[in-house]
């Protein structure tokens, strides 16, 4: 993060001096989760619905924090502080004071499904040749993003920032203060209905980005996605569709998928992503549209999605003990679930495959129907046995027998011990466990438990790719 000066904060919030030299040019790194201040850093007091930082404050300065910045006007006497009305409000006064006095393009990467690996394909490409950043972790909402702007350094060309939301407006506003000139929608899909109310919230939502770009910017949609494609009509500048099907303007082709790999052809040139799953297609056409336009040859462009790596919980596929373990466990909608259980279909082996899975949150009061339908996705996708955590597992269930899957081939449970010993009688040697649920349900347990049940360490697969067949024509 920039280590920005006392003055500049002050400058940028106006907020009130205590105990401190309102001149002061000492560079200070921001914190806002105390666990992770150290010695001269400042600590960022935020407040939200279920929790409140101030309450933090005295740990902060134990840990020798130099200043904090906080909304209370009592028991400022711990130490040097930064007094603000509001310290959310003025966290974003600061965001968008830095990010008004930086030129780095900012590309904005929203959807249902797929924004950070999307956003990881994109950075592995641009960072060929130029220093840039992503937003780190899932940085992608009203304080995630704002404290995302205020990584990015001055020598920075391009800043990868993921935009969510669950309600309409919200994107809207985070376009606002962040400013892309190229903005990215990577698949729609019924997610957050709790908090949007209607799948056609969830559309609107999603073209406050591409509304917000300029007529010079750059739109890119997932063109076999036709609620993508609607949203087109919503964007002032070009518009990139990208996919496999024929009526888009980047197009993939001649596609091969094993277990450790894609391989696809794009206009004259083949490309290689090392990781598994036909979902990651559309993420890697983007970055390609996205390194083009820049001016990025295709040999650049190789040789940044060759350096592509899942990030942990996300299609991460390990080796643990005599199985194969897809930890896709970081969170899950209806559409992240189908390519999951496609992934399974995909993956070549004489063994069995096993997938485990939990809830899906945040459906509203549909989700029962949402679950039901799943049911007939798994029944035609080549899976073995199934584990199911949570209270829509019976939905799941009845649609998958009714669609000729064998009732014993699922199984239900409410609690994850259960479901582990259950899991444990199934464990052959060189099944293939896929695990995945919403974040809620914390699926990642059973990754942890088949770590700890394996007879060797845990190591990643090998996924360097084979030498050659990578040449443009």
């Amino acid at each position: 993060m920039n280590c920005l000066t006392i003055q500049d904060i002050l400058e940028a919030t106006h907020g009130e001096a205590i105990g401190l030299d309102p001149t002061d040019l000492r560079g200070v790194r921001i914190h806002h989760d105390s666990r992770k201040v150290e010695r001269g850093s400042l600590f960022w007091a935020l407040k939200g619905p279920h929790f409140d930082g101030h309450q933090f404050i005295p740990e902060a300065f134990d840990k020798q924090a130099s200043v904090c910045v906080t909304a209370q006007r009592e028991n400022l006497a711990q130490g040097p502080t930064i007094r603000v009305e509001d310290t959310q409000q003025a966290l974003w006064d600061l965001a968008k004071w830095h990010r008004q006095r930086q030129a780095t393009m900012v590309i904005g990467i929203t959807g249902s499904v797929g924004k950070t690996t999307t956003r990881e394909m994109v950075y592995c490409v641009l960072s060929q040749n130029r220093p840039g950043m992503r937003s780190p972790e899932n940085y992608n909402n009203d304080i995630g993003l704002p404290l995302s702007l205020l990584e990015i350094q001055h020598d920075h060309t391009f800043a990868i920032l993921e935009l969510a939301a669950s309600a309409c407006g919200e994107i809207e506003k985070l376009t606002e203060l962040c400013s892309p000139s190229i903005g990215v929608v990577t698949g729609i899909g019924p997610a957050h209905l709790e908090g949007f109310g209607s799948f056609e919230n969830i559309l609107e939502a999603k073209s406050e980005l591409l509304a917000s770009l300029p007529d010079e910017g750059l739109a890119i949609v997932s063109g076999d996605d036709p609620h993508c494609r609607s949203l087109a009509a919503f964007s002032p500048c070009t518009v990139i569709r990208v996919g496999e099907e024929d009526h888009n303007n980047l197009q993939a082709t001649d596609i091969q998928i094993d277990n450790r790999q894609i391989q696809f052809r794009c206009d004259k040139s083949s490309f290689l992503v090392p990781a598994c799953g036909r979902h990651l297609i559309p993420a890697a056409l983007t970055a390609i549209a996205i390194g083009r336009e820049l001016g990025m040859i295709d040999d650049e462009i190789r040789q940044g999605l060759l350096s592509y790596r899942p990030m942990k919980g996300r299609c991460q596929t390990s080796i643990v003990g005599n199985w194969t373990v897809i930890d896709d466990s970081y969170n899950a909608n209806p559409s992240s679930v189908e390519a999951a259980c496609q992934l399974l279909h995909d993956w070549k082996t004489k063994s069995r495959k096993i997938l485990v899975l939990g809830d899906m949150l945040e459906l509203g009061e549909h989700a029962a129907d949402y679950h039901q339908d799943l049911g007939s996705v798994i029944a035609n996708c080549d899976i073995d046995e199934v584990l199911y955590l949570g209270q829509f597992g019976e939905n799941l269930k009845t649609e998958a027998v009714s669609s000729r899957m064998l009732a014993e081939r699922i199984s239900v449970f409410d609690e994850i011990e259960p479901l582990e010993e259950a899991l444990n009688t199934k464990l052959e040697p060189g099944a293939v466990i896929l695990v995945k649920g919403s974040r809620g349900m914390k699926m990642e347990r059973v990754v942890q438990w088949l770590e700890n049940q394996s007879l060797s360490n845990h190591k990643e697969i090998p996924t360097s790719p084979p030498k050659g067949n990578y040449e443009t024509n």
